[in-house]
């Protein structure tokens, strides 16, 4: 098995890549909002660019996630030329990562603020909903408690 491959940006270069990212979805008419998250987002050093995006609900139902996220993934390392670049569709993602991406990612293309607003708004709300229910399982089954 082959070691990831590391990478190390300066905050130029990082910022170059981000608005290469962020061209690339301006003309991509299915995706309505992108953040980055990860290590790429957090230091200077790291193995890939983590993008999640927000389908238009017309393309979201009919495409396979998966088969979108691998070709979107594709796609932008094509862009890049030489970085590795992992999609994920936020549409279906489990509550606790789309929480996570956004307020931990940076939202670096939206072309409808109104459905961004209302996607963290409505994540947020049912993830705070959750949370009270999840901790007490965690401290049931994972503590003993």
């Amino acid at each position: 098995m082959q070691a990831a491959k590391k990478y190390i940006v300066n905050k130029e270069t990082r910022y170059e890549l981000i608005e290469r990212i962020a061209g690339y979805f301006r003309k991509d008419e299915e995706v309505s909002f992108a953040y980055i998250y990860g290590s790429f987002n957090e230091s200077g050093e790291f193995n890939d660019i983590d993008v999640a995006v927000y389908l238009e609900e017309s393309f979201a139902v009919k495409e396979n996630t998966i088969d979108c996220q691998l070709e979107l993934g594709v796609n932008l390392e094509r862009e890049l030329k030489g970085y590795t670049v992992d999609c994920r569709v936020l549409n279906t993602a489990p509550l606790s990562f789309r929480f996570s991406v956004i307020t931990s990612g940076d939202l670096i293309y939206s072309k409808d603020e109104a459905k961004r607003v209302s996607f963290e708004v409505m994540t947020r709300n049912l993830y705070f909903d959750f949370k009270p229910h999840a901790d007490f399982y965690y401290q049931k089954i994972a503590l003993g408690r």
